[in-house]
Protein backbone atom coordinates (compact mmCIF):
# COMPACT_ATOMS: atom_id res chain seq x y z
CA UNK A 1 0.00 0.00 0.00
CA UNK A 2 2.83 2.83 1.52
CA UNK A 3 4.55 1.50 -2.51
CA UNK A 4 1.26 2.79 -4.33
CA UNK A 5 0.97 5.69 -2.33
CA UNK A 6 4.71 6.66 -3.52
CA UNK A 7 4.19 6.07 -7.04
CA UNK A 8 0.82 8.04 -6.90
CA UNK A 9 2.84 11.35 -5.39
CA UNK A 10 5.70 10.95 -8.32
CA UNK A 11 2.91 11.01 -10.32
CA UNK A 12 1.36 13.76 -9.63
CA UNK A 13 4.81 15.49 -9.22
CA UNK A 14 5.63 15.10 -12.24
CA UNK A 15 2.26 16.09 -14.06
CA UNK A 16 2.83 19.38 -11.46
CA UNK A 17 6.07 19.98 -13.49
CA UNK A 18 4.83 19.35 -16.82
CA UNK A 19 2.10 22.00 -16.24
CA UNK A 20 4.59 24.16 -14.74
CA UNK A 21 6.52 23.68 -18.06
CA UNK A 22 3.65 24.46 -20.35
CA UNK A 23 2.46 27.42 -18.83
CA UNK A 24 6.34 28.97 -18.74
CA UNK A 25 6.70 28.28 -22.24
CA UNK A 26 3.07 29.56 -23.44
CA UNK A 27 3.94 32.91 -21.39
CA UNK A 28 7.23 32.85 -23.03
CA UNK A 29 6.04 32.76 -26.51
CA UNK A 30 3.06 34.67 -25.87
CA UNK A 31 4.94 37.48 -24.22
CA UNK A 32 5.00 40.97 -26.02
CA UNK A 33 8.22 41.27 -25.74
CA UNK A 34 9.45 37.97 -27.84
CA UNK A 35 8.13 37.64 -31.12
CA UNK A 36 6.60 34.46 -31.77
CA UNK A 37 7.71 34.04 -35.76
CA UNK A 38 11.35 34.37 -34.84
CA UNK A 39 10.82 31.17 -32.00
CA UNK A 40 8.70 29.20 -34.09
CA UNK A 41 10.99 29.92 -37.86
CA UNK A 42 12.72 26.95 -39.19
CA UNK A 43 16.68 27.04 -38.56
CA UNK A 44 18.59 27.80 -41.22
CA UNK A 45 22.25 26.68 -41.98
CA UNK A 46 24.61 29.17 -42.35
CA UNK A 47 27.04 27.29 -43.99
CA UNK A 48 24.56 26.69 -46.76
CA UNK A 49 25.68 27.38 -50.02
CA UNK A 50 23.01 29.41 -52.58
CA UNK A 51 24.36 30.04 -56.33
CA UNK A 52 23.08 32.90 -58.52
CA UNK A 53 21.31 30.98 -61.76
CA UNK A 54 22.39 34.71 -63.98
CA UNK A 55 26.32 33.76 -63.80
CA UNK A 56 26.55 31.02 -60.86
CA UNK A 57 27.87 33.31 -58.13
CA UNK A 58 27.76 32.64 -54.65
CA UNK A 59 24.74 34.91 -52.95
CA UNK A 60 23.47 34.93 -49.50
CA UNK A 61 19.97 33.67 -49.75
CA UNK A 62 17.25 31.66 -51.99
CA UNK A 63 15.60 34.93 -52.69
CA UNK A 64 18.69 35.82 -54.83
CA UNK A 65 19.30 32.87 -56.84
CA UNK A 66 16.57 34.13 -59.77
CA UNK A 67 17.23 37.93 -59.31
CA UNK A 68 15.72 40.77 -60.68
CA UNK A 69 17.03 41.19 -63.84
CA UNK A 70 17.55 44.82 -65.48
CA UNK A 71 18.70 44.90 -69.30
CA UNK A 72 20.28 47.92 -71.14
CA UNK A 73 20.73 48.60 -74.35
CA UNK A 74 24.24 50.15 -75.50
CA UNK A 75 26.09 51.81 -78.02
CA UNK A 76 28.55 50.56 -79.74
CA UNK A 77 28.92 53.17 -82.48
CA UNK A 78 32.37 53.56 -84.43
CA UNK A 79 34.51 55.43 -81.57
CA UNK A 80 32.31 55.65 -78.60
CA UNK A 81 33.65 54.88 -75.73
CA UNK A 82 30.89 52.89 -73.37
CA UNK A 83 30.54 52.87 -69.53
CA UNK A 84 30.71 50.04 -67.02
CA UNK A 85 30.54 47.43 -70.32
CA UNK A 86 30.92 43.98 -69.24
CA UNK A 87 30.06 44.83 -65.37
CA UNK A 88 31.31 41.64 -63.59
CA UNK A 89 28.64 39.25 -63.14
CA UNK A 90 26.77 40.72 -66.16
CA UNK A 91 25.87 38.83 -69.04
CA UNK A 92 26.32 40.81 -72.55
CA UNK A 93 24.64 40.25 -76.02
CA UNK A 94 26.57 41.78 -79.15
CA UNK A 95 24.75 41.18 -82.35
CA UNK A 96 24.67 43.45 -85.65
CA UNK A 97 22.15 46.11 -86.32
CA UNK A 98 21.77 48.37 -89.25
CA UNK A 99 25.19 49.68 -91.24
CA UNK A 100 28.34 48.22 -90.60
CA UNK A 101 27.62 48.07 -86.46
CA UNK A 102 26.75 45.94 -83.80
CA UNK A 103 24.91 46.75 -80.32
CA UNK A 104 25.34 45.24 -76.96
CA UNK A 105 22.38 44.22 -74.33
CA UNK A 106 23.90 44.32 -70.74
CA UNK A 107 21.62 42.02 -68.50
CA UNK A 108 22.72 42.72 -64.89
CA UNK A 109 21.33 41.88 -61.25
CA UNK A 110 19.25 44.62 -60.32
CA UNK A 111 21.26 44.74 -57.07
CA UNK A 112 24.70 45.25 -58.32
CA UNK A 113 26.00 48.43 -58.41
CA UNK A 114 26.55 50.53 -61.31
CA UNK A 115 27.60 53.79 -61.18
CA UNK A 116 27.21 54.77 -65.12
CA UNK A 117 25.98 52.84 -67.79
CA UNK A 118 25.57 53.48 -71.79
CA UNK A 119 25.41 55.11 -74.07
CA UNK A 120 21.45 54.22 -74.15
CA UNK A 121 20.74 53.61 -77.14
CA UNK A 122 17.32 51.94 -79.29
CA UNK A 123 15.65 48.83 -79.07
CA UNK A 124 15.46 46.10 -81.74
CA UNK A 125 13.30 42.93 -81.83
CA UNK A 126 15.61 40.30 -81.27
CA UNK A 127 17.00 41.38 -78.38
CA UNK A 128 13.58 41.37 -77.20
CA UNK A 129 13.87 37.53 -78.08
CA UNK A 130 16.82 36.96 -75.58
CA UNK A 131 14.71 39.94 -73.07
CA UNK A 132 12.50 36.91 -72.85
CA UNK A 133 14.77 34.61 -71.53
CA UNK A 134 15.15 36.47 -68.42
CA UNK A 135 11.90 36.32 -66.25
CA UNK A 136 10.25 39.58 -65.81
CA UNK A 137 13.26 41.80 -66.61
CA UNK A 138 13.47 45.65 -66.54
CA UNK A 139 14.01 47.03 -70.15
CA UNK A 140 16.10 50.02 -70.44
CA UNK A 141 16.41 51.79 -73.59
CA UNK A 142 16.22 54.99 -75.26
CA UNK A 143 13.34 54.49 -78.42
CA UNK A 144 13.62 51.42 -81.41
CA UNK A 145 12.90 50.40 -83.90
CA UNK A 146 8.94 50.12 -84.98
CA UNK A 147 8.73 46.12 -84.49
CA UNK A 148 10.39 46.41 -81.94
CA UNK A 149 8.18 48.97 -79.96
CA UNK A 150 5.05 47.28 -81.60
CA UNK A 151 6.49 44.17 -79.54
CA UNK A 152 7.27 45.62 -76.34
CA UNK A 153 3.36 46.59 -75.74
CA UNK A 154 1.81 43.29 -77.30
CA UNK A 155 4.36 41.27 -74.95
CA UNK A 156 3.41 43.82 -71.44
CA UNK A 157 7.54 43.81 -71.30
CA UNK A 158 8.42 45.45 -68.12
CA UNK A 159 9.56 49.11 -70.37
CA UNK A 160 11.59 51.84 -69.50
CA UNK A 161 11.87 54.25 -72.51
CA UNK A 162 13.47 56.71 -72.17
CA UNK A 163 11.28 58.80 -74.33
CA UNK A 164 8.38 58.19 -71.43
CA UNK A 165 10.96 57.58 -68.20
CA UNK A 166 13.09 60.32 -68.59
CA UNK A 167 13.92 60.93 -64.86
CA UNK A 168 15.56 57.38 -64.81
CA UNK A 169 18.07 59.17 -67.25
CA UNK A 170 20.64 61.61 -67.73
CA UNK A 171 22.28 63.35 -70.71
CA UNK A 172 26.28 63.85 -70.76
CA UNK A 173 26.51 67.49 -72.08
CA UNK A 174 30.29 67.15 -72.96
CA UNK A 175 29.17 64.58 -75.34
CA UNK A 176 27.47 64.35 -78.89
CA UNK A 177 24.02 63.32 -79.02
CA UNK A 178 22.40 60.99 -79.09
CA UNK A 179 25.85 59.42 -77.96
CA UNK A 180 25.32 60.45 -74.49
CA UNK A 181 22.40 59.08 -72.76
CA UNK A 182 23.30 57.12 -69.35
CA UNK A 183 21.58 55.71 -66.85
CA UNK A 184 23.08 53.24 -63.50
CA UNK A 185 21.44 50.93 -60.63
CA UNK A 186 20.71 54.26 -58.29
CA UNK A 187 18.33 55.22 -61.40
CA UNK A 188 16.56 51.93 -62.00
CA UNK A 189 16.36 50.97 -58.62
CA UNK A 190 14.71 54.16 -57.88
CA UNK A 191 12.44 52.78 -60.66
CA UNK A 192 11.71 49.35 -59.69
CA UNK A 193 10.74 50.76 -55.68
CA UNK A 194 8.60 52.67 -57.22
CA UNK A 195 7.17 50.14 -59.88
CA UNK A 196 8.28 46.88 -60.09
CA UNK A 197 5.44 45.50 -57.41
CA UNK A 198 2.64 45.93 -60.47
CA UNK A 199 4.04 43.93 -62.06
CA UNK A 200 3.98 40.05 -62.29
CA UNK A 201 7.42 37.87 -61.69
CA UNK A 202 7.88 35.06 -64.39
CA UNK A 203 10.14 32.54 -63.01
CA UNK A 204 12.99 31.91 -65.30
CA UNK A 205 16.06 29.22 -65.59
CA UNK A 206 19.58 30.18 -66.17
CA UNK A 207 22.49 28.02 -67.84
CA UNK A 208 24.46 25.47 -66.07
CA UNK A 209 27.68 26.64 -63.61
CA UNK A 210 30.85 24.08 -62.53
CA UNK A 211 31.39 24.33 -59.00
CA UNK A 212 34.88 23.31 -59.55
CA UNK A 213 36.18 24.60 -62.44
CA UNK A 214 38.79 22.08 -62.41
CA UNK A 215 36.31 19.86 -64.40
CA UNK A 216 36.41 21.95 -67.50
CA UNK A 217 37.50 20.26 -70.89
CA UNK A 218 38.02 20.96 -74.06
CA UNK A 219 40.25 22.13 -77.25
CA UNK A 220 42.67 24.19 -75.70
CA UNK A 221 43.23 27.51 -77.71
CA UNK A 222 44.58 30.83 -77.06
CA UNK A 223 42.11 33.17 -78.39
CA UNK A 224 39.23 33.63 -80.96
CA UNK A 225 38.41 36.36 -83.83
CA UNK A 226 35.62 37.35 -84.99
CA UNK A 227 35.18 39.65 -88.38
CA UNK A 228 31.76 41.11 -88.54
CA UNK A 229 32.63 43.61 -90.65
CA UNK A 230 35.12 45.26 -93.40
CA UNK A 231 37.40 46.88 -90.56
CA UNK A 232 35.66 45.82 -87.86
CA UNK A 233 37.08 42.66 -85.72
CA UNK A 234 36.45 41.39 -82.46
CA UNK A 235 39.40 39.01 -80.39
CA UNK A 236 39.32 37.49 -77.15
CA UNK A 237 42.41 36.69 -75.66
CA UNK A 238 42.67 33.82 -73.01
CA UNK A 239 44.32 34.75 -69.79
CA UNK A 240 45.84 31.84 -67.43
CA UNK A 241 47.27 34.25 -65.05
CA UNK A 242 43.82 34.83 -63.39
CA UNK A 243 41.42 33.40 -60.95
CA UNK A 244 39.57 32.96 -61.99
CA UNK A 245 40.59 32.18 -65.90
CA UNK A 246 39.33 35.16 -68.17
CA UNK A 247 39.01 36.59 -71.28
CA UNK A 248 40.38 39.74 -72.55
CA UNK A 249 38.07 41.39 -75.43
CA UNK A 250 40.36 43.66 -78.46
CA UNK A 251 38.82 45.53 -81.13
CA UNK A 252 40.68 45.44 -84.34
CA UNK A 253 44.03 44.17 -82.43
CA UNK A 254 43.57 46.98 -80.15
CA UNK A 255 42.16 46.57 -76.19
CA UNK A 256 38.96 47.98 -75.75
CA UNK A 257 38.37 49.53 -72.61
CA UNK A 258 35.70 50.68 -70.13
CA UNK A 259 35.34 53.13 -67.30
CA UNK A 260 32.81 52.57 -64.68
CA UNK A 261 32.58 55.29 -62.86
CA UNK A 262 30.13 59.06 -63.37
CA UNK A 263 33.86 60.76 -63.16
CA UNK A 264 34.84 61.74 -66.86
CA UNK A 265 38.77 60.99 -65.72
CA UNK A 266 38.40 58.10 -64.27
CA UNK A 267 40.46 55.07 -65.63
CA UNK A 268 39.26 53.08 -67.63
CA UNK A 269 40.44 49.10 -67.74
CA UNK A 270 40.10 46.26 -70.48
CA UNK A 271 37.08 44.38 -70.96
CA UNK A 272 37.51 41.06 -69.49
CA UNK A 273 34.53 37.92 -69.42
CA UNK A 274 34.76 34.29 -68.14
CA UNK A 275 32.67 32.62 -71.09
CA UNK A 276 32.42 33.53 -74.48
CA UNK A 277 29.75 32.00 -76.63
CA UNK A 278 29.56 32.39 -80.61
CA UNK A 279 26.06 31.60 -81.72
CA UNK A 280 25.52 31.23 -85.30
CA UNK A 281 22.44 32.18 -86.47
CA UNK A 282 20.51 33.22 -89.71
CA UNK A 283 20.60 37.22 -90.53
CA UNK A 284 18.11 39.05 -92.62
CA UNK A 285 18.35 42.67 -94.04
CA UNK A 286 14.64 43.08 -94.36
CA UNK A 287 14.22 46.72 -95.29
CA UNK A 288 15.75 49.98 -97.14
CA UNK A 289 17.16 51.26 -93.58
CA UNK A 290 19.48 48.28 -93.10
CA UNK A 291 17.10 46.73 -90.38
CA UNK A 292 18.01 42.91 -89.20
CA UNK A 293 15.83 40.14 -89.04
CA UNK A 294 17.81 37.04 -86.90
CA UNK A 295 16.23 33.94 -86.49
CA UNK A 296 16.17 33.53 -82.42
CA UNK A 297 14.30 30.35 -82.06
CA UNK A 298 15.46 26.86 -83.47
CA UNK A 299 19.14 26.04 -83.62
CA UNK A 300 22.45 25.69 -85.00
CA UNK A 301 26.04 26.25 -84.31
CA UNK A 302 27.88 27.41 -81.70
CA UNK A 303 31.62 27.67 -80.05
CA UNK A 304 31.83 27.97 -75.92
CA UNK A 305 34.87 28.97 -74.31
CA UNK A 306 35.88 28.66 -70.86
CA UNK A 307 39.13 28.66 -68.89
CA UNK A 308 41.07 28.64 -72.24
CA UNK A 309 39.00 25.68 -73.78
CA UNK A 310 36.79 25.84 -76.72
CA UNK A 311 33.55 23.79 -77.18
CA UNK A 312 32.35 23.20 -80.49
CA UNK A 313 28.61 23.39 -80.07
CA UNK A 314 24.95 23.34 -81.41
CA UNK A 315 22.31 26.20 -79.71
CA UNK A 316 18.81 25.46 -79.35
CA UNK A 317 15.92 28.00 -78.16
CA UNK A 318 12.76 26.24 -78.48
CA UNK A 319 10.13 28.85 -77.87
CA UNK A 320 10.29 32.44 -77.05
CA UNK A 321 10.42 32.02 -73.42
CA UNK A 322 12.55 29.19 -72.92
CA UNK A 323 16.42 29.63 -72.51
CA UNK A 324 18.99 29.29 -75.34
CA UNK A 325 21.25 26.31 -74.27
CA UNK A 326 24.19 25.58 -75.96
CA UNK A 327 24.99 21.53 -76.07
CA UNK A 328 28.22 19.07 -76.69
CA UNK A 329 28.65 16.72 -79.21
CA UNK A 330 26.81 14.31 -76.97
CA UNK A 331 24.05 16.07 -76.28
CA UNK A 332 24.51 17.14 -73.17
CA UNK A 333 23.78 21.00 -71.71
CA UNK A 334 27.56 22.86 -71.80
CA UNK A 335 28.38 24.21 -68.47
CA UNK A 336 29.75 27.73 -68.09
CA UNK A 337 32.31 28.93 -65.22
CA UNK A 338 31.09 31.42 -63.01
CA UNK A 339 31.10 35.23 -63.90
CA UNK A 340 30.56 36.94 -66.53
CA UNK A 341 29.61 35.39 -69.89
CA UNK A 342 29.65 37.56 -73.81
CA UNK A 343 27.29 36.02 -76.36
CA UNK A 344 28.92 36.89 -79.80
CA UNK A 345 26.09 36.60 -82.34
CA UNK A 346 26.96 36.17 -85.84
CA UNK A 347 25.34 35.40 -88.95
CA UNK A 348 25.93 31.94 -90.51
CA UNK A 349 29.17 31.84 -92.65
CA UNK A 350 31.10 34.92 -90.49
CA UNK A 351 34.83 34.28 -90.52
CA UNK A 352 35.73 32.88 -87.08
CA UNK A 353 39.50 32.49 -86.50
CA UNK A 354 40.74 29.91 -83.76
CA UNK A 355 44.31 30.12 -82.90
CA UNK A 356 45.94 27.34 -80.87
Amino acid sequence: MLKKIQISKRLIILLIILLFSTVVCWWYILSPRTNVAEILKPVINSNALYYSILNGGVVTSTEAVAPQIVAVMIDNYPGISQSCLGVNGSVVYEAPVEGANTRFMQVVDSGVNVPEVGPVRSARPYYLDWLAEYGDALYMHCGGAPEALTLIKTRDIFDANEFYWGPYYWRDNKKIAPHNLFTNSEEWNSLLNKYGTTTNRIEWSGWEFFKDTSDVIGEPIKEISIKYFPGYKVTWRYQSNGKPTSYERFVNEEYQRSACSKDSNATAFPIMAHNIIVQFVQIETVDDVGRREIKTIGSGEAYVLRSGLLVRATWKKENLASRTRFYDGKNEEIKLVPGSTWVQVVPQGTVVEVTN
